[in-house]
């Protein structure tokens, strides 16, 4: 597997939200990693909903957990393979528990703003 420089403070990129059940799923946010070069386990992320950017109440920190494959442990082979490749390159880089979702007001398929941040920024 290459290995990438670590993400600078303040690089952004825009994702694909979808929102999954915290019981049934998991109670933490699930995010594809692979699909952002250099992001690390550790690194703080603010998650911004692109569609209330001027809000900042609109945004919420979360920490990258470790990479266990999250996404990939769900892949199914043959048709169902390919199918789930076509909508998690679509919908499914970054999954938010519902209620987390909801209270920051991030809908299915809406694009959020991942932003990485310096601890010290946010509370110092």
């Amino acid at each position: 597997m290459p290995s990438y420089p670590p993400l600078k403070v303040g690089e952004s990129k825009v994702f694909h939200a979808w929102k999954h059940d915290p019981v049934k799923e998991s109670p933490s946010v699930i995010f594809n990693q692979s699909l952002w070069q250099g992001v690390a386990e550790g690194d703080l992320l603010k998650l911004t909903n692109t569609n209330s950017t001027d809000d900042p109440e609109s945004a919420f920190l979360f920490v990258v957990p470790k990479d266990e494959g999250n996404f990939k442990s769900q892949l199914q082979v043959g048709l169902c393979l390919a199918v789930f490749l076509l909508i998690l390159s679509v919908c499914a880089q970054i999954s938010l528990p519902a209620p987390i979702a909801d209270a920051f007001g991030v809908r299915n398929y809406d694009d959020v703003l991942i932003t990485k941040v310096s601890l010290l920024s946010h509370f110092m």
